[in-house]
């Protein structure tokens, strides 16, 4: 814009050397990429047969021939395939491939069968991108007919030939999409038999859909044991074939009765970073709420039953149902790769701006280049432009975000004592700073007593620490609920960040009760408030982690 509002144009030249230094870093990135993927399947440069560019950039010669280079693959860059159009064709491709016509969307079968109703069954290959099918007759091995198939669509016939059980045709299939063919059954004196089914239709597609691997994991939240640490237990590892299904039997966490607002939660992730669960992705929250159920009660203990599935689509079904209350709570859906809102812009830039308040901690104690590279990334999800409305620009935002806890949890993992180490002191800083003085004696001897065993198991490399530091950030948590101001402050903190709640709707009414009750100074009302909001947080608004609301316990 000129100083007066209007749009000009302006022509900046480029030269290719300027080029490169921009795009170095992305190239990087996806070599290293590739390297880990070829780790993970077992393979070398040397196995690598053939290379497919995908995406306009890759239309830049400098650039094939730098993955080339770098991945020493003597394989050539395979120009037969546009890779302008190459994703858009693979989406048609596996979009007909699904029966849209199935509520859930699932793959068309590859394979069909037609029963005649004279103990003669005939199946087939039903998709196929090659250029013959094959049909095997199944029979009883006494019988004395004969058979012939014969294309609709250009009058191609097998000629008569006597049935076996277990013998096989091939059907030339001469047209793309649907061939159709019809089956004659003959008696010995060379009648027709008259068969309940008789046609065959095969698909001859462009090319055929193999078991498609989960792109990422995805875990429901629980806890390891009764009062112990968050985990997640995986529905679904990256790298699994899709679409997947399967039961899981977890433990109910607290005791829910029968028409209680109370719920027990299962909260679904997508990502692998164990620590913090809350640093992957959201997907949603399935509910058991005590109003579902008219009888009974769920103790703490009781099993409760999860069947899922996920098709390769990334949709998850998750189903679950309660026995000793005779209860099915049906079918929710969700979806693991879902949109950013545009208005979400918000909590991208706070999350941003958490996560380098998190990398400037670690980077004081901790040396690793992820942590220079995730602190870059995290700046650019921090100074997000949030008055800006455009969906790409927000999802791009989105993902460096992501990539920068991904890091942070590598750098997490390979300096896991001095991290532990970090968040001790964090927690301990914590206390002595904000509780310490609302505490009582015994409160402040247990905390110090806790304190000492956490670092024992630090020094120890002990798997008991997260436990440890969830049971004093419990402490601090217990101490300050106490305090009247805390539950105001805590208040005032929760209701700036909606983005943060499950259910919005929810949260308004929580929100408008809440600033009621503060302004008539009805702090145990308020407190109630509080508690509820805990129920529906999707995070922490703040970085010293102190309660954790998940109630579902490890099966």
């Amino acid at each position: 814009m000129d100083t007066e509002g209007n749009e000009i144009y302006i022509d900046i030249p480029i030269v290719r050397n300027d080029l490169d230094a921009l795009i170095t870093d992305i190239i990087e990135e996806t070599i290293q990429v590739t390297r880990e993927t070829f780790a993970k399947a077992g393979l070398t440069a040397g196995d690598i047969e053939k290379i497919v560019f995908i995406g306009g950039p890759t239309n830049y010669k400098p650039l094939r021939d730098k993955v080339s280079e770098e991945l020493s693959l003597k394989a050539e860059a395979n120009t037969d395939v546009n890779p302008m159009t190459a994703v858009a064709e693979g989406a048609s491709i596996f979009a007909e491939s699904i029966d849209w016509s199935d509520i859930r969307h699932n793959r068309k079968a590859s394979n069909a069968e037609i029963i005649t109703g004279m103990n003669i069954t005939f199946r087939y290959t039903a998709r196929t991108s090659e250029a013959k099918a094959k049909v095997a007759f199944l029979t009883d091995k006494d019988v004395t007919f004969s058979v012939e198939i014969t294309s609709t669509d250009s009058g191609w016939s097998s000629g008569r030939a006597n049935m076996k059980n277990g013998m096989t045709l091939d059907l030339p299939l001469f047209i793309d999409g649907e061939n159709t063919f019809d089956v004659h059954v003959y008696d010995s004196f060379g009648h027709t038999m008259p068969l309940k089914e008789s046609r065959i239709i095969i698909t001859k597609t462009m090319a055929t859909i193999g078991a498609i691997p989960a792109s990422h994991s995805v875990g429901v939240q629980v806890l390891d044991k009764l009062g112990g640490t968050s985990i997640l237990v995986y529905l679904v590892k990256k790298d699994d074939f899709l679409p997947k299904k399967g039961h899981m039997i977890f433990k109910a966490g607290q005791t829910l009765k029968a028409g209680s607002h109370d719920t027990l939660k299962f909260h679904l992730w997508e990502g692998d970073i164990s620590n913090p669960i809350d640093d992957n992705r959201y997907i949603g929250t399935y509910e058991i709420p005590g109003t579902k159920f008219e009888y009974g009660i769920i103790p703490t203990g009781a099993d409760i039953l999860c069947e899922y599935e996920m098709s390769d689509s990334g949709a998850i079904h998750l189903g679950v149902s309660i026995p000793c209350v005779g209860a099915d709570f049906g079918n929710q859906n969700f979806y693991s790769r879902q949109d950013i809102d545009l208005s979400d812009t918000d909590s991208i830039a706070d999350s941003g701006q958490r996560m380098l308040e998190r990398i400037e901690k670690i980077t004081d104690k901790v040396d690793d280049p992820k942590l220079e590279k995730a602190r870059d990334k995290a700046m650019k999800a921090a100074s997000i432009n949030t008055q800006a409305n455009d969906q790409e620009y927000t999802q791009e935002a989105f993902n460096e975000l992501l990539e920068a806890k991904k890091l942070v949890a590598q750098a997490r993992n390979e300096h896991i004592k001095e991290i532990r180490q970090i968040d001790l002191d964090s927690c301990v800083n914590f206390f002595n700073e904000r509780v310490r003085q609302h505490s009582n004696p015994s409160e402040a001897d247990a905390f110090d007593n806790l304190t000492k065993a956490a670092q024992r198991s630090i020094d120890r490399n002990d798997t008991e620490f997260e436990s440890q530091l969830n049971e004093l950030r419990g402490k601090n948590f217990n101490i300050l609920w106490r305090q009247d101001w805390f539950v105001v402050d805590w208040f005032n903190m929760m209701i700036q960040d909606p983005y943060n709640f499950t259910d919005r709707i929810r949260f308004k009414s929580l929100m408008q009760a809440g600033l009621s009750f503060k302004v008539n100074d009805q702090i145990d009302d308020l407190r109630a408030i509080v508690a509820e909001l805990f129920r529906i947080q999707i995070t922490d608004t703040i970085g010293e982690k102190m309660y954790d609301i998940t109630n579902i316990i490890k099966g």
